[in-house]
């Protein structure tokens, strides 16, 4: 119907979504299903030759419950969590358990963007702070799956790096020097190239404000939130 994620939401929650009663929903292709038909996509591209990745990737279901907050702490919350192509029955405490468990909504913080599970990923900078030897600036930026998250760590020796914190598939970390203009915060960035010289990807340039030849760039930082807008 395209309703259902507002129909969740108000089954549990009286001040948001639609009134309701459903108490759960499945997904085909998993929680994120556009994470999922990205990730196909990008190894029937760039995996191993020969390899049916349709039989080796088999569709998982996304199921979505609304959680009361008698049984969260105090907060309603729509969750969701990718199980293999079958369906079970599930209680509340063992959906709360289950591992890879993601929140699509909750009263306390509303929609998840992302639909990115709530513990910061590995190498992953918190948004406003430091790093060592210099600061790390943020942006989510729209990707083959959806909003991504892109991150650029200005160091204080004029040297940078550039990488995308927690995503499943991009890895590859690029590494460049930069200058900032007299307002101190319009950044130029320049000649971003891979720090593995094996990989095939020199340049980062699947992205249109980073020149895919080159690899440079110009952001604009906001140095209290620790976030970047590309210019």
């Amino acid at each position: 119907m395209g309703d259902e994620y507002e129909y969740l939401i108000g089954s549990v929650a009286e001040d948001a979504g639609t009134p309701s009663v459903f108490r759960a929903a499945c997904q085909f292709g998993g929680g994120d299903a556009a994470a999922t038909l990205a990730a196909l996509a990008y190894n029937v591209m760039f995996g191993e030759a020969g390899v049916d990745y349709g039989k080796s990737n088999p569709n998982s279901i996304g199921l979505f419950y609304p959680i009361d907050g008698a049984l969260n702490g105090g907060v309603d919350a729509l969750v969701c969590f990718d199980t293999p192509p079958f369906i079970r029955s599930y209680t509340y405490e063992e959906a709360l358990a289950e591992p890879g468990l993601m929140t699509y909504w909750d009263s306390a913080n509303g929609y998840n963007a992302s639909l990115q599970e709530e513990a910061a990923p590995a190498g992953a900078a918190a948004a406003g702070s430091e790093i060592e030897g210099g600061a790390a600036y943020t942006a989510m930026m729209p990707g083959i799956g959806g909003d991504e998250a892109h991150e650029f760590d200005l160091m204080d020796d004029g040297t940078c790096r550039f990488l995308l914190p927690g995503h499943p598939m991009i890895t590859d970390v690029y590494a460049g020097t930069y200058t900032i203009d007299e307002d101190g915060v319009t950044v130029h960035i320049a000649g971003l190239a891979n720090v593995d010289p094996a990989s095939p990807y020199k340049t980062p340039g699947l992205w249109s404000y980073i020149d895919g030849a080159t690899g440079d760039a110009t952001i604009v930082i906001d140095t209290q939130a620790h976030t970047f807008t590309a210019k």
